[in-house]
């Protein structure tokens, strides 16, 4: 059992408390964003209440199990189970606490994959502790030790589902873990994806060509400027209603800025026929 508390049954000392309630203490965020999941073996913190040193236990890149794994997902625990033990006609025991993390994580690659199978033989030679969106990072020196690991891997039939991973974590123990509060935690060497720069306009540009006989579409919305980077996703060619794919090999090319004020789509000649109808949408960002 992990074992959180400090005190025995027989104190009676409570800790201070705010004078103002409720408006003294701004209500924090509970949902789990982060796990961090310790193999045995591997070194701890020297300090759990210390960012520096959390965060230098991290590296998703490692395959011999000598650093933490930090999983980036979305959860919550339930409220826990008390199991109580009778003693006597009049006397209870509370023997400990039971407590279940579900966790959702979406699956984006191969190593993810494995993992979440890998907890499905449940895989439990880790200690882990988990972190909120207001910065809580909750386990103690040592972690929780899990008595139950199971995962799941559903694939929905929705046709904008996704593929995703749902963790379920139990552990007993005598109370809630210790925390801590680390609002700036950015695990080292955890392969989180950098924070984009935010977008400060969004543009949508669109220009039909209707019964066209050559293979050629002059661009002229927006000055004549299509976008250069990510033209995939930032360029959408449609020939009756069929999304058309870019590559000299599929289906168009781009040339910008044929002329002033105008940027030119080639349609290949093997899809392009007299009279089709098309639509370009560009979506401009700044």
């Amino acid at each position: 059992m992990n074992r959180f508390l400090s005190w025995c049954e027989t104190e009676t000392t409570l800790p201070a408390i705010c004078t103002s309630q409720p408006e003294a203490v701004k209500p924090r965020f509970s949902q789990v964003c982060g796990l961090i999941l310790l193999p045995f073996g591997a070194v701890g913190p020297a300090s759990w209440a210390t960012q520096s040193d959390m965060e230098g236990i991290i590296d998703n890149t490692d395959t011999d199990n000598a650093r933490a794994k930090y999983i980036a997902g979305r959860g919550g625990l339930e409220e826990p189970e008390v199991i109580v033990a009778n003693l006597g006609r009049r006397t209870r025991h509370k023997a400990g606490i039971r407590y279940r993390l579900e966790y959702e994580v979406s699956i984006q690659n191969d190593g993810q994959w494995a993992l979440a199978q890998k907890l499905q033989g449940n895989y439990k030679a880790f200690r882990f502790w988990y972190l909120t969106q207001s910065g809580r990072i909750f386990g103690g020196q040592d972690g929780i030790d899990p008595d139950y690991i199971q995962s799941a891997m559903p694939l929905g039939a929705g046709h904008e589902d996704v593929e995703k991973a749902v963790f379920r974590i139990e552990w007993y123990a005598d109370a809630d873990p210790s925390r801590t509060l680390m609002p700036n935690f950015s695990p080292s060497g955890s392969g989180e994806e950098v924070e984009p720069t935010p977008i400060s306009n969004v543009m949508f540009y669109q220009q039909s060509f209707e019964n066209q006989s050559t293979n050629t579409l002059t661009w002229t919305k927006n000055s004549g400027a299509l976008p250069t980077s990510n033209t995939k996703a930032q360029i959408l060619v449609f020939m009756e209603g069929q999304k058309l794919e870019e590559g000299a090999a599929v289906h168009y090319t781009i040339s910008h800025a044929t002329a002033p004020g105008e940027s030119e789509i080639t349609i290949n000649a093997s899809t392009h026929y007299a009279g089709a109808n098309y639509e370009v949408i560009a979506i401009i960002t700044s």
